[in-house]
C-alpha cells in the first residue's frame, strides 16, 4: 500500500475516533473559530460524500471551516505549508 494512502487511512480512523468523542459530548479541543481547514483527497462523488459527512462533524464540533476538494490528481497538488 502506497505511503500516501496509509497517512489518508491513518487520518480517517483517527477522525472516526475523534467523532466518537464528539457524540459523546467528551471533546475538550480549542476553540477554532475562524480557522480554516483544506483537505485534498482522491474521492469524488458519490464517495465525498463520506469525508464531507466528517467534515461537518469536525465543524460543528471545532468551529472550524473545512474545504474539501476530490481529484484524481490529488497527488500531484499537496502543497506542505509551514
Amino acid at each position: 500500500m502506497s505511503k500516501t494512502i496509509k497517512l489518508i487511512l491513518a487520518f480517517l480512523v483517527s477522525i472516526l475516533f475523534f467523532n466518537a468523542n464528539v457524540n459523546a459530548g467528551a471533546y475538550s479541543g480549542p476553540d477554532l473559530s475562524g480557522q480554516k481547514v483544506t483537505i485534498s483527497g482522491p474521492w469524488l462523488a458519490p464517495e465525498d460524500a463520506y469525508i464531507r459527512e466528517i467534515a461537518a462533524i469536525f465543524e460543528k464540533a471545532t468551529g472550524a471551516t473545512v474545504e474539501y476538494g476530490g481529484s484524481d490528481s490529488f497527488e500531484q497538488q499537496i502543497v506542505i505549508d509551514i
